[in-house]
């Protein structure tokens, strides 16, 4: 079996600083989220949107949004490494095949989604009140997974080894 980015990812996603399992007020977690993403879409404007060009410009953000998204009620790392793998063997690294553009576009769609629900309600009331199965715990789910791709990307390029 030939070694992959998913595999690299689960070694530093379950090593990982920004996991954390502690309760917060979703009303802070809510505040901090959105202000972390405004900081993300800046700086992805001022960089071209190549999200994996200059990863100096994005781990910081990326790695407090995880912090951040891992605080969700029901945000698990071992999940997230299945779904990966999951969706790795259905697509490929399609979310990385037009290079950091692409890869910022396909999430920012998850962020638009967060964004325009948390326009309209508090994180808490959004997790309560919605149940749709694509609601918003699935596009909060679905950005922590892209985001997750975006450090493992970087860390295999740090380390050298071939996308």
């Amino acid at each position: 079996m030939t070694f992959t980015y998913i595999d690299y990812l689960e070694e530093a996603v379950l090593s990982a600083t920004f996991i954390k399992n502690e309760v917060v007020n979703l009303d802070v977690l809510g505040t901090s989220l959105g202000r972390d993403l405004k900081r993300l879409e800046s700086n992805a404007e001022d960089e071209g949107y190549d999200v994996l060009g200059n990863p100096g410009r994005f781990r910081g953000i990326v790695a407090n949004l995880l912090s951040l998204l891992y605080r969700v009620p029901g945000a698990l790392p071992e999940e997230d490494i299945i779904q990966l793998r999951k969706k790795d063997e259905e697509y490929g690294g399609s979310w990385k095949r037009r290079g950091g553009i692409g890869a910022y576009f396909s999430a920012v769609r998850k962020i638009d989604r967060i964004e325009h629900r948390l326009s309209k309600m508090d994180l808490r009331t959004a997790l309560e009140n919605d149940t749709r199965e694509e609601g918003i715990l699935d596009d909060l789910g679905d950005l922590r997974r892209y985001l997750l791709l975006w450090e493992s990307y970087w860390l295999w390029e740090e380390d050298g080894e071939e996308q």
